[in-house]
């Protein structure tokens, strides 16, 4: 009896802490951004991308504004305790060509130690075994590999990181890579980690 008790706890005690790190990271203003509402807007001509850092209820709300009642399908990453830093990413393309994307050249960096995005392979492993039609929707959700958006298009998709050190103080993402029109494009931008979670 103890033993499942134990267990109860452990998992609630789980629970809590995926809900105190949802929003674990706040941007920091930088040069090269925006920032407002704590989204980072980032522009170069007619194009432009909008960063921001979500949590469960963020997620939710996205899947739910498309007509899905999924929730936060990401809650099981990263472990008990480390969390997953989940980004809501979106591309607007004003321009008359095409804006390319892929989010492998991504990089997530704390101090020297690099971390990469969730890519296909990634997210079939993820999504295996579960019931249609979910992998297809994740897979529409997502970005894990190269995308084009074309002129007039905006997109909206998570960039995710699975996991994370226990414990850091801030990260940078660096966009490398990204193609406006025929202008390659790099970009940073910065988080902080917030001081009420525990570490």
């Amino acid at each position: 009896m103890s033993k499942l008790v134990t267990f109860a706890l452990i998992l609630i005690c789980s629970q809590f802490v995926f809900a105190d790190v949802a929003n674990f990271l706040e941007p920091e203003q930088h040069e090269g951004y925006d920032l407002r509402d704590g989204k980072m807007y980032f522009r170069r001509g007619e194009a432009g991308l909008i960063l921001e850092n979500v949590g469960p209820q963020e997620i939710a709300k996205y899947y739910s504004d498309r007509g899905v009642n999924l929730g936060n399908p990401f809650s099981g990453l990263g472990g008990d305790t480390q969390p997953a830093a989940i980004f809501l990413l979106t591309i607007l393309n004003r321009t008359n060509g095409n804006v390319t994307f892929t989010s492998r050249y991504v990089t997530l960096k704390i101090k020297t130690e690099a971390f990469f995005s969730m890519d296909f392979t990634d997210l079939l492993d993820f999504t295996e075994g579960q019931n249609k039609p979910i992998p297809e929707i994740l897979e529409n959700s997502v970005f894990h590999s190269s995308e084009i958006i074309r002129p007039g298009k905006i997109v909206s998709k998570f960039l995710i990181f699975p996991a994370l050190p226990k414990k850091f103080d801030r990260l940078k993402l660096i966009f490398d890579y990204v193609f406006f029109e025929k202008n390659e494009v790099s970009m940073s931008f910065y988080f902080n980690r917030k001081k009420t979670v525990q570490q």
